[in-house]
């Protein structure tokens, strides 16, 4: 392993100065003024500093921006932690997402996610499958929250086998353009059964299957969604505007939420292709 990815292995934690400066509202100490008092208010950073003591450690916080007066630095807000014992040996680590809000749109929410180190690249796992875990604000306490932890936790050995599934899948020519296409319909929020010939009007496929890095070479499904849905998240793939009849270079996207949600529903598409690949087997 060389030096660089020895570094991006190491688990760099954020202090609370930073946290505060990236994400002020984990440090909020009252609710959105709208609430009612029968809302619980439990600060994010209580859940943090006992998520803490669990041994995850924050690694990158982020907000939402605030569209009213009354919801500024109450609304949705998401950390990611990590561990030292979970990491995999193709240099990737699972994250651990903690989503919450203090204007009443959310319960605290975990999530899992893998990073990869060779692209800088978060993907954020169907939580259908691999059971995202909620817990109410009302009666918090630090066994509730471990509890929540270690139920996540027993869904990474569950994370590990869909991955090594995608790597065992091969897929066709049609069915990489496939998985493409049923992606960029969720990038670009269209139905695929209804839409999808539009799209192949609006954009290349083959530029989202483009392989930018040796690690991404390859027909295997776990290459190929990777390789589409940086690419989905990144931006900076050239599709044609409706209204202006010209090319542009799409966004990356920026908005967690938008990520989150795009982010599962591709990993929801791969995984179909698992399903397809044991039937014909």
């Amino acid at each position: 392993m060389n030096e660089e990815v020895k570094k991006t292995m190491e688990i760099v934690g954020l202090s609370n100065g930073e946290l505060k400066e990236q994400c002020p509202a984990i440090f909020t100490t009252t609710p959105a003024s709208h609430l009612s008092q029968k809302y619980s208010f439990v600060p994010t950073i209580q859940v943090i500093e006992d998520v803490k003591k669990l041994g995850w450690t924050p690694t990158e916080a982020t907000q939402v921006k605030s569209r009213t007066a009354k919801t500024k630095g109450k609304g949705k807000h998401m950390i990611t932690f990590e561990h030292e014992d979970f990491k995999t040996k193709d240099n990737e680590k699972i994250q651990m997402l903690l989503i919450n809000s203090h204007d009443g749109t959310s319960n605290f929410q975990l999530e899992i996610g893998v990073f990869r180190l060779v692209c800088s690249n978060g993907l954020v796992i169907k939580d259908n499958d691999m059971g995202a875990v909620k817990v109410r604000h009302l009666g918090y306490s630090f066994k509730d929250i471990t509890a929540a932890v270690n139920e996540l936790v027993s869904n990474i050995p569950n994370v590990f086998n869909k991955m090594n599934k995608m790597k065992e899948t091969e897929l066709t020519e049609d069915q990489m353009a496939e998985l493409a296409l049923k992606s960029a319909c969720v990038r670009f929020d269209l139905e695929y059964e209804k839409e999808s010939e539009n799209l192949v009007k609006m954009l290349e496929i083959d530029e989202l299957l483009g392989v930018d890095r040796r690690e991404d070479k390859g027909n295997g499904l776990y290459e190929v969604f990777n390789r589409v849905q940086e690419k989905l998240i990144n931006g900076g793939f050239e599709y044609l505007n409706d209204r202006t009849g010209k090319y542009r270079k799409a966004r990356p996207i920026k908005n967690f939420q938008q990520n989150t949600r795009v982010n599962q529903e591709l990993w929801g598409i791969a995984e179909s292709f698992i399903e397809d690949a044991e039937l014909v087997a």
